[in-house]
């Protein structure tokens, strides 16, 4: 599933690549989202998902100034916690992929 392994990439990228990447499965899903035949579940942990990128900011000067925002170690948890519930939905990895 090219969501999950966008997901992926975002966690193995840099800092520099996570925006574009996570501008990519945004659009991504909402293109698709009613094509792909998502099980409910899995598409409200997207729209989740979605939703918290918005509070995503590399920059720990502005993180300190919006206790909202998080920073790489929060959208690293945030996407494993998300996949880990997905793999739970869903069985293992491998066969998503």
């Amino acid at each position: 599933m090219i969501l999950l392994e966008i997901l992926e990439k975002i966690l193995a990228s840099r800092t520099e690549n996570r925006e574009q990447l996570m501008l990519e499965f945004e659009k991504y899903f909402l293109l698709n989202d009613k094509s792909l035949n998502i099980p409910t579940q899995v598409n409200e942990i997207f729209h989740d998902l979605i939703s918290d990128f918005a509070y995503y900011e590399p920059d720990y000067n502005l993180q300190i100034e919006h206790n909202s925002f998080f920073g790489d170690n929060g959208l690293e948890e945030k996407i494993k916690t998300a996949l880990h519930r997905i793999y739970s939905l869903m069985g293992d990895r491998e066969s998503m992929i």
